[in-house]
C-alpha cells in the first residue's frame, strides 16, 4: 500500500514536469496500466481547465491512450467526449482535445472490439 502511494506521488510529480520526456514516460505508464487509480489520474488531466498548455498535455494523453491504452479506458474516453461535446462555448478552444478523444476512442474500439 505504501509503495502504491509512493508510485502515485511520483507519477503526479512527473505529470507536472516541464521536461516532455518525463511527462511522456508518466503518461505511458498511466495509460498502459489496468489500475483504476491510473485511470483516475488520466481523468484528472483530461478534465482540467483547458488552457493552451494544458490542452497540449491533454492531447498528448489522448494520443498515448490511442497508442497503448487498454479497453478499461473506453468509459473514460466516452466521458471526456461527452463532457467536451456539451460545452458549446468552448468548441473552438477544445477542438484539438475533442478530435484526439474521438480518434483514441475509435482506435481502442477497433482494437478491443
Amino acid at each position: 500500500a505504501q509503495y502504491d502511494l509512493f508510485r502515485r506521488m511520483l507519477l503526479e510529480q512527473a505529470l507536472g514536469d516541464d521536461d516532455p520526456k518525463v511527462f511522456r514516460a508518466a503518461v505511458s505508464s498511466i495509460v498502459s496500466s489496468a489500475d483504476p487509480r491510473a485511470a483516475a489520474l488520466a481523468y484528472r488531466i483530461l478534465t482540467e481547465d483547458p488552457s493552451a498548455e494544458r490542452r497540449a498535455r491533454q492531447v498528448a494523453v489522448l494520443r498515448a491512450i490511442g497508442q497503448v491504452g487498454t479497453a478499461a479506458l473506453i468509459p473514460l474516453l466516452m466521458t471526456i467526449r461527452q463532457r467536451y461535446a456539451l460545452r458549446f462555448w468552448t468548441w473552438q478552444r477544445t477542438r484539438a482535445v475533442r478530435v484526439a478523444a474521438k480518434h483514441a476512442l475509435d482506435t481502442l474500439r477497433s482494437r478491443h472490439g
